[in-house]
């Protein structure tokens, strides 16, 4: 009788142990698990960084096109650009490109 009675008083705690190991482990590894939170903090400073990347260069973009405004172009800028497409300049000058150059 003691062994009957042993494993009736043994159901409840097995129970919760089985429920708080079952918690625990998805709390750690889990979809939303502390290890996963851990990564997404991660990839979060990496898509930051490439945000600022990105905006960095769009910021230099937007002063460039600020430069060719149907009211005000700028006289650098419009020569840079015929230059540009056309691929014209004179033997005694030296051109400098300012934007992102293609190889």
């Amino acid at each position: 009788m003691t062994v009957k009675r042993f494993a009736q008083g043994m159901i409840v705690p097995s129970l919760c142990v089985v429920l708080i190991s079952y918690f625990s482990w998805h709390g750690f590894y889990g979809e939303y698990g502390a290890f996963k939170l851990a990564r997404l903090d991660e990839r979060v400073a990496i898509r930051s960084a490439e945000l600022e990347q990105i905006s960095a260069e769009r910021s230099r973009l937007e002063r460039r096109v600020k430069l060719m405004e149907p009211g005000h172009v700028d006289p650098d800028m419009l020569d840079e650009q015929s230059r540009s497409s056309l691929g014209f300049s004179r033997p005694d000058e030296l051109t400098i490109y300012w934007g992102s150059v293609s190889r």
